[in-house]
């Protein structure tokens, strides 16, 4: 019974040893404002690149199919592309 008691208690011990390196490390390193800072300017980045890919996509269309084309589900396509690239490129200004 002692060591069923003993084991628990080792067990209950590493546990909280175990959450408070954790709270602390997160404490200390995640909230630090370069680090937010670097977060921010990543998100940035991922979406400009997402915008950029979006833009020569419709550049390709644009191209095969040049500004205006005749097809309307081509058409609404690149309107649709226009639209989505512009809404992502608001966000990356704010």
């Amino acid at each position: 019974m002692a060591k069923i008691i003993g084991s628990i208690a080792a067990l209950v011990t590493i546990i909280a040893i175990v959450i408070g390196v954790y709270v602390t490390l997160e404490d200390r390193y995640a909230h630090r404002p370069d680090v937010q800072a670097i977060d921010k300017r990543l998100d940035q980045k991922i979406r400009s690149d997402k915008v950029d890919a979006l833009q020569a996509r419709y550049w390709k269309f644009e191209d095969r199919y040049g500004k205006e084309p005749a097809d309307p589900v081509i058409k609404q396509d690149m309107r649709e592309q226009m639209v989505v690239i512009q809404k992502m490129q608001d966000e990356i200004v704010k």
